[in-house]
């Protein structure tokens, strides 16, 4: 396995630990999985196809002859399936020390929408995981032992600003765009949770310790849903420029298993621009915090009000 003597000098012995890692069938989900899993942990892959999953635990299984692995099933483009799955969890999975939060789309067919009637890529990337956490967070932290919650973030999010809960449910905004402005709605996501700031639908939470990565420029299978002629130019382009999906899991593994790292810090590449590289500590942009705890609150206050209906049991 390649990176084996980093991830023994980086990576603690994680025999004891339950992690749980959404989007862990393929790209850089897939070998985080591996990664920790080699370093003992049990790890829960939280994906949406099941047949996917079990050749990526066959992966897995060939380095990692040994590797502790379980699937449930994990659809992150609706409530009604979020539900289902905080359901599962809760009731086969109650204690977990860390979730990876890696799941996401970027430029899907134009004008797709959720169930909710949320565009496809902020409501997949931004606003179904803040109620993956609203449904699922408090029970997490009722056990009294620490959860470390990684949110995996982008390169892109440097370039962009989101100035109201307007423009994540705007659908006139290109696609690029609302990628971009959900990976950043995550990094203000992750300046609340490790700041503790109490919001209604976050009681204090005692024992989690948020931090958030980017894996630099990867490729990755997140282009799956653009057209093939395109899928290939912009895989073409990201391998030219960057690495592949497995080096890119290394800040993913860094953040979830590495003994020392501590609530609220950022990780990603070390090499130039942060494309590439191993992980390092990295600096929190000003505008990840600024408005956070406002664009928060809006959106809790939004779904409250919208969707107070929908509560997983």
């Amino acid at each position: 396995m390649r990176y084996q003597n980093w991830l023994e000098k980086n990576i603690a012995d994680l025999s004891n630990k339950t992690y749980v890692i959404t989007g862990a069938s393929d790209g850089i989900g897939l070998f985080s999985a591996l990664q920790l899993a080699s370093r003992g942990a049990h790890i829960i892959m939280a994906s949406r196809n099941e047949a996917k999953n079990q050749k990526a635990m066959e992966r897995i299984y060939r380095d990692v002859p040994h590797a502790k692995l379980t699937y449930v099933h994990y659809d992150q483009s609706s409530f009604t399936h979020i539900d289902a799955f905080v359901k599962t969890m809760k009731q086969h999975h109650p204690k977990v020390d860390g979730v990876l939060l890696n799941a996401g789309i970027i430029m899907p067919p134009k004008d797709q929408m959720t169930p909710e009637g949320f565009p496809l890529t902020t409501g997949v990337n931004a606003i179904n995981v803040y109620y993956l956490l609203r449904e699922w967070l408090g029970f997490l932290d009722q056990h009294n032992q620490e959860v470390k919650l990684v949110f995996v973030g982008s390169y892109s999010s440097y370039n962009t600003r989101l100035n109201d809960l307007e423009e994540l449910l705007n659908p006139r905004l290109s696609r690029m765009q609302q990628y971009a402005k959900s990976k950043l709605a995550l990094a203000m996501f992750h300046h609340v949770f490790q700041m503790n700031l109490n919001l209604f639908d976050f009681p204090v939470l005692d024992h989690i310790h948020a931090l958030l990565v980017h894996p630099g420029l990867a490729s990755t299978n997140i282009t799956h849903s653009l057209p093939n002629s395109l899928a290939k130019f912009v895989n073409g382009w990201i391998r030219f420029w960057s690495q592949d999906a497995e080096a890119g899991a290394l800040s993913l593994t860094y953040a979830m298993g590495h003994p020392f790292t501590v609530n609220g810090s950022f990780y990603g590449p070390n090499g130039p621009g942060e494309r590439f590289g191993y992980p390092k500590k990295l600096t929190l942009r000003p505008h990840f915090s600024q408005g956070s705890a406002k664009f928060t609150y809006a959106l809790g206050k939004y779904l409250k009000k919208e969707f107070s209906h929908v509560r997983s049991e």
